[in-house]
């Protein structure tokens, strides 16, 4: 990972000055992809370090601002075998949290791990020795890492830093298409984009695994997800990687498919298979990921001459899942 990324947001000259006053408005980056309360429009600039490309928006002195704290914001695309991070550790977002303990030098105040607008976000504030508080919220968003930082007179705690950080918000991806609607589970932790109105969220045992199913369909196809939770002691729970194979012919062996295709298909640093099969009622196309615990399942049937349809692909595209449990 290139260093000089992982140090942006340690180097950001937002330098707090003295007056406070200014009327807030609400930023929208469309481009970016969220949403942000400013006491004035930030500058917006890119610096990069290889094929990375960091765009920051911030607000202080130099964009005209004369308040207490200085506020920005940071995101950056990253590939997608960089996201989940090492084996056995936390992924791109506690990696990064980790580099900014190191290169603020300060006191850690705060340090604690959440979620954001659906997304997995962690909270880090540093008390440094200049008198000042540095306060960061990481979020990953997919493959797209937002830092959202201010900094302020350690005393009195600021309360405009409260008001910047509590009205970030990372916004929703557009439809994939005309009449889709994203499904999104707060049990299940994954959103998916499917055409048409999903059923009802439905929950049902099997082999003493607790699954959850939803199913929208379009024309002859049906697209259904579905994610089961394996409990401790159970074989095949012993490492994500095994549990992808049990998965993957339990579906084949429920819908009587022969396999005409197979393909490893990670997810991240997930591993994951996709399968295409024929069935006495036409075809199935499935994914099946694994990640810690969970198998997640992303399937479509339908007819053999509805294979090509392009609504099949597009819903395997706008798979989200956590990079890593």
């Amino acid at each position: 990972m290139p260093r000089s990324i992982w140090l942006i947001a340690a180097v950001l000259a937002l330098v707090p000055s003295a007056a406070m006053g200014q009327a807030w408005v609400r930023y929208l980056s469309r481009e970016g992809r969220f949403s942000v309360h400013v006491p004035v429009n930030p500058s917006h600039s890119t610096t990069s370090a290889g094929p990375l490309i960091a765009h920051v928006y911030k607000v202080d002195a130099s964009t005209g601002y004369t308040g207490e704290a200085s506020f920005g914001v940071i995101y950056t695309d990253y590939p997608p075998e960089l996201v989940g991070g090492p084996p056995g550790g936390g992924g791109l977002l506690a990696a990064f949290k980790e580099q900014l303990v190191r290169a603020y030098r300060g006191k850690v105040i705060e340090d604690r791990a959440g979620q954001l607008d659906g997304f997995p976000s962690h909270d880090l504030a540093v008390e440094t020795t200049q008198a000042t508080t540095i306060r960061i919220r990481l979020c990953l968003a997919n493959n797209r890492l937002f830092q959202a930082i201010t900094t302020a007179p350690t005393r009195p705690p600021s309360a405009l830093a409260t008001r910047f950080m509590s009205s970030f918000h990372v916004m929703d991806e557009p439809p994939p298409a005309e009449g889709w609607q994203r499904v999104i589970t707060t049990d299940g932790q994954f959103h998916v984009w499917v055409p048409g109105r999903p059923s009802t969220l439905t929950k049902r045992p099997q082999e003493g695994l607790g699954l959850w199913e939803i199913t929208a369909g379009r024309g002859y196809l049906t697209f259904t997800t579905a994610f089961a939770d394996y409990p401790e002691g159970f074989p095949a729970a012993a490492s994500p990687a095994m549990m992808v194979a049990p998965a993957a012919e339990a579906l084949l062996k429920g819908a009587s498919g022969k396999v005409v295709k197979e393909q490893s298909q990670p997810y991240f640093s997930n591993p994951g298979k996709e399968v295409t099969a024929e069935t006495d009622k036409g075809f199935l196309r499935f994914r099946v990921y694994a990640v810690g615990k969970r198998v997640y399942v992303f399937s479509v049937t339908g007819r053999a001459e509805d294979q090509a349809a392009p609504e099949i692909a597009l819903f395997f595209k706008t798979i989200r899942m956590p990079p890593k449990d």
